[in-house]
């Protein structure tokens, strides 16, 4: 598959690194997804005389990029996390770093300081020669480039670079680009497995971009990570939210079973004493500022109705620090006692600018009871299946009670309504975050889900060509990219299907589906969100739950 590396990083499983086309940069750079080097570019690249890559001479793959210069050509991939092979051809290949203070030319090899990344790097050339170039000021080098030339006049060059943050201890092992690439090769080509054998062909293409960036957006234990964490993105959105490793839970569930537990349980390591969770972490920072939906229930019930991965150990590992975080939203969210808990700010509810919060906060959104209430029930589930029955049997009671005290605040005339904390308003929002309760299915009272599903049903109002808008297309705060005030987002389309076939609304969810993944595959990008109205692809173009859902959709709903 070629991929536009505009727009997908070309990176690796387990690495914090990433090469892509900087349009500000006019060439091919390296960047650094470590937070204390946050978007930094440790490199440039050029060909013979300082040429920049022009996009029209990248050829870029799951596996390898090609620069093609002349009469010659140049390959770069990654032979590990933080090792980088590369090799060419009747050219020359010159790497300028960025922000580097020191070189150290020893032994045919350049070690360089990259201080300001927090970063050494070892260069070295096992085929031709390596050149190194630098200025120095008295203090620090202006300006480093290291230059892998053939050996010949039309010969060839082979190369390793080797990144390091902790250490100096650089690998000896003898490499090889060939023997690499077909070891790269064979390893995704596993991950892939049979997966798009039961795949439409109108959906193939997206489907083979979202199964590579589910596959390289993952980054090895490190800092904050005690597990193999798969990031929101590698291009922007660089860390993870506190809901988005659910539905990374959800995409990898059926090819990498041990890969899928970490995500969902790889938040839950950084709970807090309170039963908090953070709203946003990455390797170096821990952000609890605001929180996330608490979305955790319905997906653990999701992955045990759906895969195998949930053991009894696994569950048994979880149940304590999801029944922590189901008690605190109670315990610390709820300012006026009435046992609905709140919304502080947007950013909690995952909608940052949602109109449920238009009159101010804290406000009462009926999508987090529910959420809560679907957290009670797996609870209840998990505790009779790890024997404990008295604590199953309090979850359902503290379910149900939940579920009648929702009813009647949250419902009326027919509707569910969000309200203001500190007077119990009404807040008039048109927002689909109001819809999202569908996940109680028929727990709802039959008159508000038929109201709730048929409004749904009208083309032109959430309903459009491309999913379900965010907002209401004739709000007056319908913005085409307004963030959660308009675009169609991958998951409140699979939260609100979900709802949907909970409410035995099947065809619909499949057609909304359908009509997500047509516009993903039509776009063929992995976008943050999509204007509703055209199917334009905003923000982040390499957004690993858009892959994710995308991925569940064709695989395991919309397949042959």
């Amino acid at each position: 598959m070629k991929i536009d590396i505009r727009k997908v990083p070309f990176s690796y499983p387990g690495a914090y690194y990433t090469f892509r086309y900087l349009e500000e940069e006019q060439t091919l750079c390296l960047v650094s997804l470590h937070k204390d080097a946050w978007h930094s570019t440790l490199l440039k690249i050029s060909t013979e005389g300082g040429q920049k890559v022009s996009i029209d001479n990248i050829k870029a793959t799951e596996l390898s990029v090609e620069i093609t210069a002349g009469q010659g050509r140049a390959e770069l991939l990654f032979e590990s996390p933080d090792q980088i092979l590369v090799r060419g051809q009747q050219t020359e290949l010159t790497f300028t770093w960025c922000k580097a203070t020191q070189i150290i030319p020893r032994n045919g090899t350049c070690e360089i300081n990259c201080f300001a990344q927090n970063a050494k790097a070892l260069v070295e050339a096992r085929k031709g020669s390596l050149k190194e170039e630098h200025s120095w000021d008295g203090d620090n080098c202006t300006y480093i480039g290291t230059t892998f030339l053939p050996q010949e006049q039309g010969g060839s060059f082979e190369g390793r670079i080797q990144l390091r943050r902790r250490s100096r201890s650089y690998s000896r092992e003898i490499y090889s680009f060939a023997d690499t690439l077909r070891v790269n090769t064979e390893a995704y080509l596993k991950w892939i497995g049979n997966t798009m054998a039961d795949v439409r062909p109108e959906y193939q293409e997206a489907e083979s971009l979202a199964q590579y960036l589910m596959w390289c957006s993952v980054v090895e234990p490190e800092g904050n990570f005690k597990r193999r964490t798969m990031y929101s993105s590698k291009i922007s959105m660089v860390g993870v939210w506190c809901w988005d490793q659910c539905f990374h839970a959800m995409g990898v569930m059926h090819q990498d079973a041990a890969l899928a537990w970490d995500q969902y349980r790889m938040i839950f390591d950084l709970q807090n004493e309170e039963g908090a969770l953070p709203d946003l972490t990455d390797d170096l920072t821990v952000c609890w500022a605001s929180y996330k939906p608490p979305v955790h229930g319905f997906f653990l019930d999701y992955l045990m109705k759906n895969s195998e991965i949930v053991t009894s150990e696994r569950l048994a590992g979880v149940y304590e620090p999801l029944a922590k975080w189901t008690s605190y939203w109670f315990d610390y969210c709820d300012s006026n006692n009435d046992g609905i808990p709140e919304y502080f700010n947007g950013n909690d509810s995952g909608w940052d600018n949602n109109t449920a919060s238009l009159e101010g906060t804290p406000f009462e959104s009926p999508d987090l009871t529910a959420y809560l209430i679907l957290c009670m029930d797996v609870l209840a589930k998990a505790a009779a299946r790890l024997g404990k029955l008295s604590a199953s049997l309090q979850w359902e009671e503290r379910s149900r009670r939940t579920m009648e005290l929702f009813a009647r605040h949250f419902i009326e005339d027919g509707r569910l309504v969000a309200r203001l904390t500190a007077t119990g308003a009404v807040v008039e929002s048109q927002s689909l975050i109001l819809y999202l309760p569908l996940l109680l299915g028929e727990r709802l009272p039959k008159e508000v889900r038929e109201n709730m599903v048929g409004r749904l049903k009208e083309e032109g109002s959430f309903l459009t060509a491309h999913g379900l808008a965010s907002e209401k297309l004739q709000s007056p705060y319908y913005t085409p990219d307004g963030y959660w005030r308009g675009p169609v987002w991958a998951p409140s389309v699979f939260l609100v299907t979900q709802g949907l076939l909970a409410c035995g609304e099947r065809e619909f969810a499949l057609d909304i589906m359908r009509r997500f993944c047509n516009m993903v595959a039509a776009e063929n990008v992995m976008a943050e969100n999509f204007d509703a109205v055209t199917g334009k692809a905003l923000r982040d173009p390499a957004v690993t739950w858009t892959a994710n859902v995308y991925h569940e959709f064709v695989t395991g709903y919309l397949n042959r």
